[in-house]
Formats: C-alpha cells, sequence, structure tokens
C-alpha cells in the first residue's frame, strides 16, 4: 500500500530528530545528576554483580545482543557526553568523595595545590 493509500489514522504528519547533527544545548547539573541516580538506582538489575557484568559488556563494547547492556551504554553515553562538555567549558572541578555516603566535599588548598604540580 502506497502512503497515498494509507488512512490519515496511519500516517500523521509529526516533528523528528535531524539525524547525524550535533544539538547543541543548556542542561542544568540537577539532571546529570538525576541521570546519574536513574543508573544507579532505577535501572532494572538483580543485584550489584549484574549490574558489573553489565558495565563490563559496555566497556568491551558487546552490548548489540543484550538488551539491558544496550539501554545502559545509551544512558552512560549521554552522561559521558554531557561531562565531556562541562570539562570543555571548565564546569568541573575536584572533590573528594566519600564512597560510603556519596557526600563529597571540596579537597584542603594543600591538597589542591599538590593535585596541581
Amino acid at each position: 500500500m502506497s502512503e497515498e493509500q494509507k488512512p490519515e489514522s496511519v500516517l500523521k504528519n509529526v516533528e523528528v530528530l535531524k539525524r547525524d547533527v550535533k544539538i547543541k544545548l543548556d542542561l542544568p547539573v540537577a539532571y546529570h545528576t538525576r541521570l546519574n541516580q536513574f543508573i544507579m538506582e532505577m535501572f532494572p538489575v538483580k543485584d550489584q554483580k549484574e549490574f558489573a557484568e553489565l558495565l563490563d559488556r559496555v566497556i568491551k563494547d558487546e552490548t548489540q545482543e543484550d538488551r539491558k547492556a544496550y539501554h545502559l551504554h545509551t544512558l552512560i553515553s549521554l552522561v559521558t557526553i554531557i561531562e565531556d562538555a562541562a570539562r570543555e567549558q571548565g564546569f568541573t572541578e575536584k572533590v573528594n568523595y566519600d564512597m560510603e555516603t556519596g557526600e563529597y566535599s571540596k579537597p584542603s588548598t594543600e591538597e589542591n595545590q599538590s593535585s596541581h604540580q
């Protein structure tokens, strides 16, 4: 059936993103934080072992056969693009991150000076 023969309920005129272009946008840091939280808290995995296995597939770029790994790769890629843009624009800083509590603090002046030498 040609396009002209299809009923209006099947064919809709919609706006889509052009392929193979780069979109520039202003993105609040809170959105980046929420993406990271989603990946860590809501991504559907049984346990940390399964998450680690998915990450291993993402790192090895073996995601085409595994839908979960494929989608995780998409999310991680988006976070990485955001982080790279922030770094290029000077919007990153070094902090001390507590792996147990998830809290961070700015390093003391001495730590900052030693890390820049």
